[in-house]
């Protein structure tokens, strides 16, 4: 009888490391046979009426690394997407004759200004699917509009005339909210 409950014992020893000691990362292979989670954009950015996001994908051996790196490029596309969508109403500012749309100064300020969207950026989905030798793994994150314009205006701090002038125009509002 002791035989048997020693036996018992290292076999649910041998199975509480063993569970322990596998990884906790998401990992699958596509049940639905698709290349893409259901949640993944191909487009790489997309925008609601709350959220902007983008998205990214990246191939590494590693599961956590290809989602890392995935993560990476997606908070890079983001802000990049995010900086057209300023410049497009820096342009309009100027088209309508903006004065301060022209100025050196606005213009820097404004591309400092979104800089930290990279790392305020969260990751809102991350997944890697297996594949024969490697993991290709997907993210997405996403900032609110909310903190983004929060953002922005810290971007602009000392200099409430640029950004008075940049956050209440009508081209502010058609890109950003």
């Amino acid at each position: 009888m002791l035989k048997y409950k020693s036996g018992l014992l290292c076999i649910l020893l041998i199975t509480f490391i063993t569970i322990s000691c596998s990884p906790t990362e998401t990992v699958t292979s596509s049940a639905t046979g698709s290349e893409f989670p259901v949640w993944y954009e191909n487009a790489g950015f997309t925008s609601d009426s709350v959220f902007f996001s983008a998205y990214a994908t990246a191939v590494s051996s590693d599961s956590l690394k290809s989602i890392s790196r995935a993560e990476e490029q997606a908070r890079f596309n983001l802000e990049s997407r995010i900086a057209e969508k300023l410049e497009t109403v820096r342009n309009q500012l100027e088209e309508r004759g903006s004065t301060y749309a022209r100025n050196s100064d606005f213009i820097l300020t404004l591309r400092n200004a979104h800089a930290p969207v990279e790392t305020h950026a969260e990751l809102s989905e991350g997944i890697a699917i297996a594949n024969e030798n490697h993991f290709r793994g997907f993210a997405k994150v996403s900032v609110s509009k909310d903190a983004l314009g929060d953002l922005l205006e810290a971007g602009f701090a000392g200099k409430g005339s640029f950004w008075a002038e940049f956050s209440r125009s009508d081209a502010y509002y058609g890109e950003l909210q």
